[in-house]
């Protein structure tokens, strides 16, 4: 970062009442991760927490229902399942009635549906042996071409290049056309693979993934950051840097000063902050990258008198792909699930559920007794994650900085530690253990190295083999059209 003069700088009117040591953006399980290990290292420490909306915990909110926007969970991403036991939050795996029934998908209706399932697993099973290539980094695949064209050049059937985009979109935060084969790689190495992600973004299998009281967790947060001082309401606008400290407006136009500010919102949010000095150049590029649509999910959770899916003889997942829907069964009588709209036309999501679940389940889901719904912007993580601190302020947010299982809960815990750990490097350096720094590292993943055999034969698929056989086909035809032997004479 280029540095000019402070005597140059406007001096800022702050008073000196409101300068702390640690300021933190965003209230979500990053931030207050950050903010519980902070406390934990150095009780003395003044903490305060600016906070966009009225409530704490970020994409998760907690109803009567239950959770909107419960993102469930695996056993292997360690940082999440630490924090829970630590702080003592029960956890039980995921129960469905009726798990041995039918799953409901949009595919199923397609004449090919069979062969349409058949070459997406494929095809996912190859993106799988492949995610050990590309740690963040490093180079990785030659193939720097954009995922759409990947998954065109893979893909036989509409239907299949369409639920890939899906999946590509849930997982980037961009569409297939704006995120590269090795950046969408990149992600899927921080997971261990795209099979991972598939699972806990789509399929939530019982048994398999963990869920947990997110108003257990955030209160329990609160008890411990009772001396941190929490000012909801308050969207940041401006970040001035200086040499020995950090100003920061928020939109009520109330400026606080801090030693250090950890930002824990997602990259897109940036877009709305003014900073001084600029953000390095590789970030402003990053930010004003085209990416196309800006979408937005919903989450929702619907009560119903009795579980209608059942009665139709379906275990209440569906996966739907125009647009991408993922629904489940959350409680006997209760469905959630999700659904991915351009920005604008969430106001629609009721509308749409509801009656794309009527299809399969009967007129009934038409008339929930209940239907609550939260939206929120897919963070985009078509960047490397900000693992580096620009002087004075710190980076956090699963999608802007984990490194392990990034735009998932463990991802949030994780590059919540780190930012802790970096405040500390620059406040309390002395406070900072190995134990600090081995707790941001990611579990080892299962690295099994497959031959080439089974990468060459996991390239197969229905696009190139048919292509084969249809080249191979006419080449034969045409060489015994004119290169046929003499019949023999009599």
């Amino acid at each position: 970062m280029a540095s000019a003069d402070e005597s140059t700088m406007r001096t800022p009117d702050i008073q000196a009442e409101n300068k702390v040591d640690v300021l933190i953006v965003g209230a979500g399980l990053s931030g207050l991760t950050a903010a519980l290990r902070l406390q934990q290292k150095d009780p003395t420490l003044k903490m305060r927490v600016l906070e966009a909306m009225n409530f704490i915990g970020g994409e998760v909110t907690t109803t009567h229902l239950g959770e909107v926007g419960a993102k469930w969970f695996t056993s292997d991403q360690i940082h999440i399942f630490d924090l829970l036991r630590n702080l003592n939050i029960p956890m039980t795996r995921r129960v469905t009635m009726a798990a041995e029934l039918e799953t409901c998908s949009e595919i199923d209706e397609k004449r090919l549906s069979s062969l349409i399932h058949f070459e997406l697993n494929r095809y996912i099973t190859e993106l799988d042996l492949r995610w050990q290539f590309f740690k963040p980094g490093t180079k990785g695949d030659r193939k720097s071409g954009p995922m759409s064209a990947y998954i065109n050049h893979r893909l036989f059937f509409n239907d299949s290049r369409l639920f890939m985009r899906n999946l590509v979109l849930i997982i980037s935060g961009v569409d297939a056309e704006h995120i590269s084969y090795a950046d969408f790689m990149r992600i899927c190495y921080t997971a261990g693979g795209i099979k991972t992600l598939y699972k806990i973004f789509v399929e939530a299998p019982p048994g398999d993934v963990i869920e947990f009281s997110s108003n257990e967790l955030f209160k329990r947060l609160l008890q411990m950051l009772d001396k941190t001082q929490f000012v909801y309401g308050r969207d940041v606008v401006e970040i001035h840097q200086f040499r020995t400290h950090v100003e920061v407006r928020d939109i009520a136009n109330e400026s606080h000063m801090a030693d250090v500010v950890i930002l824990a919102i997602p990259f897109n949010n940036l877009k709305r902050i003014y900073f001084w000095p600029r953000l390095p150049r590789e970030m402003e590029k990053s930010l004003k990258k085209h990416n196309g649509f800006q979408y937005v999910v919903t989450s929702f959770l619907a009560s119903y008198p009795d579980g209608y899916w059942r009665r139709k003889g379906f275990n209440g997942d569906y996966i739907g792909i125009n647009p991408l829907m993922i629904c489940h069964e959350y409680r006997p009588k209760t469905y959630c699930g999700y659904v991915i709209l351009e920005q604008g036309l969430e106001t629609l999501t009721r509308t749409l559920v509801l009656q794309r679940l009527a299809e399969y389940y009967g007129n009934e889901m038409l008339s929930p007794l209940e239907f609550q719904q939260r939206s929120y912007d897919v963070s985009k993580k078509d960047h490397l994650p900000l693992t580096t601190p620009w002087s004075r302020v710190i980076w956090a947010s699963s999608a802007a900085a984990g490194t392990c299982f990034r735009g998932c809960l463990s991802g949030a815990v994780q590059s919540g530690l780190r930012a802790a750990m970096n405040a500390l490097l620059l406040l309390r350096p002395q406070l900072v253990t190995w134990k600090d720094i081995a707790d941001v590292q990611c579990r080892d993943m299962p690295r099994e190295q497959a031959s080439v055999l089974t990468l060459w034969l996991s390239t197969l698929n229905l696009y190139n083999v048919t292509t084969y056989a249809a080249f191979i086909t006419g080449l034969i035809f045409i060489l015994n059209r004119f290169y046929k032997r003499p019949l023999s004479g009599t």
